[in-house]
């Protein structure tokens, strides 16, 4: 799940690279950022939810008889490790506020920080 972090951190320098070579600046940094933000969210609560249908078919496998409860000889050290892993997880559950939070601060430094760094540019030539 490490992945989806590391994809996350690359939208917006990849946003406003595209910005400013395909699209010549006619995005603008505030679409831009909502661009970056839409996409972060759906990367990070994307990425959780496979997950998540990967431990629930990990612990559907123990399932022999395929009634959707287990009992018996169904119930092992492996079945029960499985269904701590389905039920013991947060992170799932908290995945769009995490990663919400996560897009908006993320994007808002990125493109701040480049907004800033464009008005200091246009200052800087203008007193030369």
């Amino acid at each position: 799940m490490y992945y989806a972090w590391v994809a996350a951190f690359m939208v917006p320098p990849i946003v406003l690279l595209c910005e400013a070579t395909l699209l010549q600046r006619r995005l603008g940094l505030f679409r831009g950022a909502l661009l970056s933000v839409a996409t972060i969210l759906i990367i990070v609560v994307g990425t959780a939810v496979l997950y998540d249908r990967h431990l629930h078919a990990r612990l559907a496998a123990f399932d022999r008889n395929g009634d959707g409860i287990f009992a018996g000889d169904e119930v092992t050290p492996d079945q029960e490790l499985a269904l701590s892993h389905v039920t013991n997880d947060l992170s799932r559950n908290l995945a769009p506020l995490t990663g919400g939070a996560f897009a908006v601060a993320y994007s808002a430094l990125v493109f701040g920080g480049t907004a800033a760094l464009n008005s200091a540019r246009r200052r800087w030539k203008g007193a030369a």
